[in-house]
């Protein structure tokens, strides 16, 4: 079982910015998660699992992989996972638009995909 820290803890991290919220993905089985998480609550079943275990949101890694779910993500910023190794995946470009300041959907879809996305980019 893998499991990745992802979205805007690792944004934060890498701005030197001060981690409010931190939500993970696991990489195995779901009944594998929740043998290592019986306390794990279910609070969304579609499109995508979420459970809550240990105050934080948990959500299954796609079966395309982490990849094709960084591109599925609301904002290239946020596209962005963690592995327990260290190891850093990004959507391809996370990187520069940190470095840049901008603001750019994750992919031509994400703001159609879930239209709640527009007002988190006003947060942003």
């Amino acid at each position: 079982m893998k499991y990745y820290t992802v979205g805007g803890a690792v944004r934060d991290v890498l701005l030197g910015r001060p981690v409010r919220d931190m939500d993970m993905a696991f990489d195995g089985p779901e009944q594998r998660f929740l043998q290592e998480h019986p306390e794990a609550r279910k609070v969304k079943e579609a499109p995508t699992a979420i459970y809550i275990a240990e105050g934080r949101e948990f959500t299954p890694v796609s079966p395309e992989g982490l990849k094709a779910d960084m591109l599925r993500r609301d904002f290239t910023i946020n596209a962005l996972a963690l592995a327990q190794d260290g190891i850093l995946h990004a959507h391809p470009q996370a990187f520069a638009d940190l470095a840049g300041a901008v603001l750019r959907p994750a992919s031509a879809t994400a703001l159609r995909d879930d239209p709640v996305r527009a007002l988190r980019a006003a947060r942003l």
